[in-house]
């Protein structure tokens, strides 16, 4: 465990020394430009008497502030997954590492744990950002709010061990591609499922029930802010729970393949 915390660590200081926080800053930046319209909207709003419109402009711009973090969040986890293994063979440091009394399978738990810890921690970034402007606008958040940022980390989770799980067997594009295309792949072929050639319906059917399972947009809703009848939290948690546990099993999996492939040393 001490091996795979020190791997993790070590990713996580790769990581800004890569200058993905400029990212951020850029990311932080391009939000405060954004808002500078929104917010003399609403304050046009408030001295004309439309509170209601106000406050939903309130809410749109925290919605803004988080989805914007959670997206980078979810790209760094792709893009960071994808290249955890390629990075290290072609700076041939992986030699140095596995030189060590350490398993293949620590180091890609390792490398893993480091790009999810960074990930979850825009997320959180994220989020407090949401809340202070929240507080700043005097504006209160609902119960729902914070159901939608669990998703929204559980999604970063899924991407992360997708993404890892990938790059062991594929190239990193691919294991990007794959990352970002495996969640959404059970909206795209539903539609065939019910197809008159045999060899679609059972294709699109197995690739339905390989895929992580999707989460309706009418089950818990896209705004926070909105309400939503009768919302069916037991099913909500059931799917979080199978994306979690879909991202343990390609990380699993992975860490399976890494430990028997053969691995090429960048020139």
């Amino acid at each position: 465990m001490a091996d795979v915390l020190l791997i993790a660590g070590t990713t996580v200081r790769e990581v800004r020394h890569r200058r993905v926080l400029w990212v951020l800053v850029l990311v932080g930046g391009l939000l405060l430009a954004l808002m500078v319209a929104p917010m003399a909207m609403m304050q046009m709003a408030r001295e004309s008497g439309e509170g209601g419109f106000a406050k939903r402009m309130s809410f749109q711009m925290v919605d803004m502030v988080v989805g914007a973090f959670v997206f980078a969040a979810s790209v760094f986890a792709v893009f960071l997954g994808a290249t955890v293994v390629s990075t290290e063979a072609k700076t041939r440091t992986i030699v140095t590492v596995l030189a060590h009394p350490i398993e293949r399978w620590q180091f890609l738990v390792g490398r893993w744990l480091g790009v999810q810890l960074f990930s979850l921690l825009v997320v959180a970034v994220g989020v407090a950002c949401g809340v202070a402007l929240a507080w700043w606008l005097d504006l209160p958040l609902p119960n729902r709010f914070w159901v939608l940022q669990l998703e929204a980390i559980v999604d970063v989770i899924l991407f992360c061990g997708l993404s890892v799980g990938l790059a062991t067997v594929v190239p990193p594009p691919a294991a990007g591609v794959g990352a970002f295309f495996l969640p959404v792949l059970p909206g795209m072929v539903e539609s065939l499922m019910g197809h008159p050639s045999i060899f679609v319906r059972w294709s699109t059917t197995l690739l339905y029930h390989l895929a992580p399972a999707r989460m309706p947009e009418s089950l818990m809703g896209t705004e926070f802010w909105s309400d939503v009848r009768n919302p069916n939290y037991g099913l909500f948690a059931g799917i979080l729970a199978e994306h979690a546990l879909y991202a343990a099993v390609a990380l699993v999996l992975g860490c399976m393949v890494f430990a028997r492939r053969e691995i090429r040393l960048g020139s």
